[in-house]
């Protein structure tokens, strides 16, 4: 009966683009506030999911992170002129390891990365043994990681399309995401994710004492162009949004 009833107010938020936009605001006021929107699965579950990096579900599978697309390029389009490099690099949520094979690719060898699943690792070690060689690989939880890692360590902290499936029972991550940035956090998010934990990220990070001083939308299926609203589901690379912050001074 709870499925029935689930499954229709889906329906009915794919049929209303006005409600849906609603219930985004409703989902990212929840998200913030560290509540679990209603309609989001339970962190629990979620992050089980992610751990366990069910190989039948194709964005859990490390396998999917290995191909290159054009999102990384995007991602990195704007900070790259301003590192060199000997800059220590953070990625949180790195999978299999394609986003710090890019940056090993241009030069940068001085990487870290957090991951919760179990298997990634190896798929990295395959497919990009040079840049796993030259990076730290952490396996666990992001924020009980971040814990343990040095204040004001690294030069730039990024994160791809990771924050959207971070519980907000985890909303102390944006805190230690400032703790151990020096200089740059650079996010992109599909933040029309209305199913996952969506947030206000500007928001999320000046509570921390970080700027924003980029901010721009993606949509990779048509020409880059720049998009009024998010809400395409089940397309992880449509509709990106690109954020970085800086620490205010």
């Amino acid at each position: 009966m709870l499925s029935f009833v689930y499954k229709k107010i889906l329906q009915l938020l794919e049929e209303n683009p006005t409600l849906k936009r609603q219930y985004l605001k409703l989902a990212v006021l929840c998200s913030n506030n560290g509540i679990r929107p209603p309609l989001s699965g339970k962190a629990d579950k979620v992050e089980k999911g992610w751990m366990e990096q069910e190989l039948g579900h194709p964005s859990r599978n490390p396998l999917f992170y290995v191909e290159h697309d054009e999102s990384v390029d995007l991602l990195f389009l704007d900070i790259l002129p301003f590192l060199d490099e000997e800059a220590n690099i953070l990625e949180i949520g790195c999978n299999a390891g394609r986003n710090l094979n890019y940056l090993y690719s241009r030069g940068f060898k001085k990487l870290t990365g957090i991951e919760i699943g179990v298997k990634a690792e190896d798929v990295m070690k395959e497919h990009f043994s040079d840049a796993y060689k030259s990076t730290k690989y952490i396996v666990g939880n992001a924020y009980e990681e971040l814990l343990r890692l040095p204040s004001s360590h690294y030069d730039l902290v990024f994160v791809h399309s990771v924050l959207v499936n971070i519980a907000p029972r985890w909303n102390a991550i944006f805190k230690e995401i400032a703790r151990v940035s020096k200089s740059y956090v650079l996010t992109m998010e599909n933040e029309g994710s209305y199913l996952a934990y969506p947030r206000d990220f500007e928001k999320m990070f000046k509570k921390v004492g970080l700027k924003q001083i980029l901010f721009k939308f993606y949509n990779l299926y048509e020409e880059r162009r720049v998009l009024r609203h998010q809400f395409i589901r089940n397309e992880i690379f449509k509709n990106n949004t690109v954020r970085l912050f800086v620490h205010v001074k």
